[in-house]
């Protein structure tokens, strides 16, 4: 948030400050003109709540970056003049339509029809067909020519074209060849993390498609990662799990092909991968299949192959020499322990992360034991809430967790913002879609008796956040124009609420 003093009242008659001014207003009340100190004075009219005459006096402020959740709050107080930005006129292009494709208008009926019971000419037919033939669904087309998805399917076979199969229909707009090479730290996390948490499914001994199980909870999370190549998130089939598909034949070889074992578990071995993916390989297996601890800084993954936690170990060594493996019959684990080591361990997993991508309850602990996490985790929440224009309130930023369910509703309302535009709809009817943590500017001015008003109320432990740090910078930018008219407010203030001074 900025906030600066943009204008405020000046005494012409004496051309000073506006303290003259009250002084003056103040004087023809009592008739008292040229006695007594001019602050002294002042000062007695307000604490005897004789305030009316500093209504003579008005500051203007402009304020960059506030919430339109602050906002509805601050006009409230009706004693003032608030000029707004217009969401009509704002630029919310966070996000590109993620629409499926659209038909293409039919061209106007010219030829021959096949004969006279044909709705469509020969001409149209091709048409359509070519339509979908470029992936536009005969639901999709029906529905836009006015007819019965059996009529498209028959067009569609009576000129060459032939029907997709429903596992061609279930990839047609997915990215089957995301991992078809393992270049980039994306795409070793989610190597790791289907290492851990992943499953090809087989039928007549081949690989059929692939998916990623987590508890539910986990949902909002599971979808940013399904975007990446086109997954739905569905139930697992099991009470409080959600699964991630990785539709495709040809997706479940590529991940096979990079090591992802049918009956993997105690028969996993490290993926061959360039040195720098080693870390977000590790990274992602940890998110899936890991452990981080709350009160004490320790570490453990859990795999059952040995050979796998080998390797992991041998790899870890580029950050700390510690760690151990321990038996448990059928299953292993990879332990490290100690603030230093495990500072080490993970400040070397997380270069790099992406915040939205990552597992939100393991970042959570992360962050505790981590001050390289922490600090990228400020950072890239600070551009992922400037490119979408919102405010992020910090009660919801502490928490990785309550993080992850804000970016799903803000992404939410961006995509859809973007689809309604898509559409043809005008921003003055799709600004409804917008959150109040729309970030937007207002200039605002109040006569100095509204702003005294203003900073005892909302300068206070029950106040909103966000309009009391309004209010604090507020009240420090003009106290140094009128010390005699804020000044006792605000020692008061900073005296019963000293924390609240640290934002400025």
């Amino acid at each position: 948030m900025q906030v600066e003093l943009i204008a405020i009242t000046r005494y012409l008659k004496r051309g000073g400050t506006p303290e003259e001014l009250l002084e003056h207003a103040g004087r023809v009340c009592y008739r008292s003109e040229g006695r007594g100190d001019a602050g002294r004075f002042l000062r007695a009219r307000i604490r005897e709540g004789h305030e009316s005459l500093v209504e003579h006096a008005s500051a203007t402020f402009e304020i960059v970056g506030l919430s339109r959740a602050a906002s509805h709050q601050l006009v409230r107080h009706r004693l003032a003049s608030f000029s707004q930005e217009s969401q009509r006129y704002c630029q919310y292009g966070a996000l590109e339509p993620n629409l499926a494709p659209q038909p293409a208008p039919l061209p106007e009926a010219k030829g021959e029809k096949r004969h006279g019971h044909c709705r469509f000419t020969v001409t149209q037919e091709q048409f359509i067909t070519h339509q979908y033939q470029q992936g536009v669904s005969c639901d999709r087309l029906a529905v836009a020519y006015d007819v019965h998805p059996t009529t498209i399917r028959d067009i569609v076979n009576r000129n060459e074209g032939s029907i997709r199969e429903m596992s061609e229909a279930k990839t047609l707009h997915a990215d089957t060849k995301y991992f078809a090479e393992i270049d980039n730290p994306q795409k070793a996390y989610l190597l790791g993390l289907i290492y851990a948490d992943g499953n090809v499914a087989y039928r007549d001994d081949k690989p059929s498609h692939s998916s990623i199980a987590q508890h539910s909870d986990w949902a909002a999370w599971l979808r940013r990662l399904g975007a990446l190549w086109g997954g739905a998130v569905i139930s697992a089939g099991r009470e409080g799990l959600a699964r991630l598909t990785i539709p495709g034949k040809e997706a479940a070889e590529h991940l096979t092909k990079h090591g992802v074992a049918r009956a993997k578990s105690h028969v996993l071995t490290g993926p061959v991968l360039d040195d720098d993916l080693i870390s977000h390989f590790i990274r992602g297996y940890l998110e899936g299949d890991g452990y981080i601890g709350l009160r004490e800084p320790r570490v453990t993954i859990t795999s059952g192959s040995p050979e796998l936690l080998k390797w992991m170990l041998q790899r870890t060594r580029v950050a700390t020499d510690k760690g151990s493996l321990a038996d448990r019959g059928r299953v292993f684990d990879l332990n490290w322990g100690g603030g230093i080591c495990v500072s080490s361990l993970l400040n070397w997993l997380y270069q790099g992360f992406d915040f939205r991508l990552s597992h939100p309850a393991k970042l959570e602990r992360v962050i505790r034991w981590s001050e390289v996490a922490e600090n990228s985790y400020n950072k890239q929440v600070a551009l992922w809430a400037n490119k979408f224009e919102v405010v992020v309130p910090p009660r919801v930023q502490q928490r990785p967790t309550t993080m992850s369910l804000f970016v799903e509703a803000i992404e939410t309302a961006a995509q859809g913002y973007a689809n309604l535009r898509a559409l043809g709809i005008r921003k003055e009817d799709v600004r409804f879609a917008l959150p109040n943590a729309a970030a937007t500017r207002v200039v605002m001015t109040m006569n100095f008796r509204e702003l005294l008003h203003l900073f005892r109320l909302r300068i206070s432990p029950e106040a909103q956040w966000e309009i009391r740090e309004l209010c604090v910078r507020m009240l420090e930018l003009v106290c140094p124009h009128a010390p005699n008219v804020f000044g006792d407010l605000r020692e008061e203030l900073r005296t019963r609420h000293p924390s609240f001074f640290e934002c400025v």
